[in-house]
């Protein structure tokens, strides 16, 4: 018969294992998530993707702030948030192809903007 401390170590084991097969399937899907991101970054096809999309988000970020007015409800200050957030994790994906240059217009172009909000809310 086994004795309780025998029952709780193998049970702690078990728990140890499973906690273990986790962590790596973890580190495995965000390897894999990184390795995604690289091939749809890489040069040429991130590039291409960043001269479509960066354009398409700046206008739609700027005729979401050219909306606002003195009295602009918080919905739309937070959707103009998360677009500006959404903007500056896309430069952060491209930034291992993006000329220095593209990066700084972008991300002055980002600070603009926030500044611009923070001026028309206070």
């Amino acid at each position: 018969m086994e004795s309780t401390d025998d029952i709780l170590d193998e049970r702690k084991q078990k728990k140890l294992t499973q906690m273990s097969r986790r962590d790596e399937e973890r580190k495995l899907d965000l390897q894999t998530k990184q390795d995604e991101r690289k091939l749809t970054t890489s040069t040429t096809v991130g590039r291409k993707t960043f001269e479509q999309e960066y354009p398409i988000m700046k206008n739609e970020i700027e005729d979401l702030f050219n909306k606002l007015s003195i009295n602009t409800d918080e919905n739309s200050i937070q959707e103009l948030a998360d677009r500006l957030q959404k903007m500056e994790k896309f430069i952060t994906e491209h930034v291992e192809i993006l000329r220095s240059r593209d990066i700084a217009n972008a991300q002055s172009k980002i600070y603009k903007i926030l500044e611009l909000i923070l001026l028309k809310i206070f």
